[in-house]
């Protein structure tokens, strides 16, 4: 069996014209359409471009506050009737079944709900008991069942703010964000909406916490020219340590290098030995004094890092070394192409010993 397939002619778009009821979703896609349209007039008929327009029409309506707003409301009613290869294509965007205009909902109150343990809602009751019985503070209901977080440091990076026009870029951010604390291994929001009727959509973030402290043991033997040695070191984190997301990371490593050759023992010759600790804080936020910094992380993480570190080196009968250094950095993104990174303060002692006889 063989099968030969001819596609005639391409049609070309001669003429696109709009059904869309309601006046202000037409204002609205109107003046947001030169920015994403790929559906002009004079071009290829496509399908893909078709879809494309109905995901971005998605996108702009969820973007300013129509929560109900759905894919299938966008429709599509091409005519190729007119026998010349062209095809003229009408954009329908349908009110609901009802017959009212699309919605506008703005965010009420948000309920942050943080799970016991790692592994997760065992009890669902708990989140409805969590919903009834707390107020909520500033627009934002918090409840932490694990009893292992504190309040402003995880509703810092809540975008869904109360009051403010539904915006599906909003949602993503909070989504962003709760997941860069590193402390959650899983982020879901849902929404209620009010009870009374408004048109006021409710988010329930529900986070569940990821186990809190790790240990990380590491080796090397590097060989180079005759030597041998060994690296140990030992790094213990804990990615809640002061209940805010804040991030120590405590290290201890050492080593030896020796010589080796003519049958000698590999401890025969030790003529190197390296000792360090360092320990370091780094906490989800940019830490000022006498500064009132803005809400920051719509673009990324901003950071503070406190470090302090020690390290000894000795080269047989040449030098030692004992090396203290103490710093503060901050770091925050600009853009999402532009990051930064300031040290203002960075003390550093060095203390040495010269051990060759001379």
């Amino acid at each position: 069996m063989r099968f030969i397939a001819e596609p005639g002619p391409a049609f070309f778009i001669n003429k696109v014209s709009y059904q869309i009821p309601d006046t202000t979703i037409k204002a609205l896609y109107l003046s947001n359409k030169k920015e994403f349209s790929h559906l002009h007039e004079n071009m290829q008929y496509d399908e893909d471009s078709l879809a494309y327009e109905r995901d971005q029409i998605y996108q702009v309506m969820r973007q300013n506050g129509y929560f109900d707003f759905v894919r299938p409301y966008v429709r599509y009613e091409p005519d190729s009737s007119q026998n010349n290869s062209k095809v003229s294509v009408k954009l329908i965007i349908d009110n609901p079944l009802d017959g009212c205009k699309h919605k506008i909902y703005t965010i009420g109150e948000s309920n942050i709900i943080i799970a016991p343990s790692a592994e997760g809602f065992t009890d669902l009751k708990i989140i409805a008991d969590s919903l009834a019985n707390k107020r909520a503070f500033r627009g934002v209901r918090f409840t932490d069942l694990s009893s292992g977080f504190r309040r402003n440091p995880i509703t810092r990076y809540n975008f869904l703010k109360e009051g403010e026009v539904y915006d599906v870029r909003k949602e993503t951010l909070t989504y962003d964000r709760m997941y860069q604390l590193n402390v959650f291994k899983n982020v879901k929001i849902d929404y209620f909406k009010a009870k009374d009727s408004s048109n006021k959509v409710e988010p329930v973030i529900l986070l569940i916490p990821q186990l809190r402290m790790s240990n990380r043991t590491e080796g090397e033997i590097p060989f180079n020219a005759g030597t041998v040695g060994f690296t140990v070191s030992n790094t213990f984190t804990n990615n809640n340590f002061l209940k805010g997301a804040e991030r120590f990371q405590f290290q201890i490593k050492g080593g030896l290098q020796s010589r080796i050759g003519n049958g000698k023992s590999v401890f025969t010759d030790i003529y190197q030995r390296d000792f360090s600790v360092s320990a370091s804080l780094s906490v989800p936020r940019l830490m000022i004094p006498f500064v009132t910094i803005p809400q920051m992380g719509k673009n990324g993480m901003p950071y503070t890092t406190f470090s302090s570190s020690y390290l000894y080196a000795l080269q047989k009968d040449i030098t030692t070394r004992r090396i203290f250094i103490n710093s503060i950095s901050y770091d925050w993104v600009e853009t999402k192409s532009k990051l930064h990174s300031f040290t203002p303060l960075n003390v550093e002692y060095r203390f040495g010993k010269v051990l060759i006889d001379t």
